[in-house]
């Protein structure tokens, strides 16, 4: 995995080699894991507020 500042097109470059697919599989990994964890919470709050908004309901 090769990181460098490329100066001519002011950019970072990334360059994974073919030796080191790991790294990719990592970032993948890693994006599946937040965006789980996004939708689990996304989830756990809804069911969260909907339980307190039905508990200040009037009852008539």
């Amino acid at each position: 995995m090769y990181v460098y500042w490329n100066r001519k097109d002011n950019e970072l470059n990334i360059f994974f080699d073919r030796k080191s697919p790991i790294f990719g599989i990592m970032i993948v990994a890693a994006w599946y894991y937040y965006i789980v964890l996004l939708m689990i919470g996304v989830i756990k709050g809804w069911k969260y507020w909907r339980s307190r908004n039905d508990s200040l309901r009037p009852l008539n």
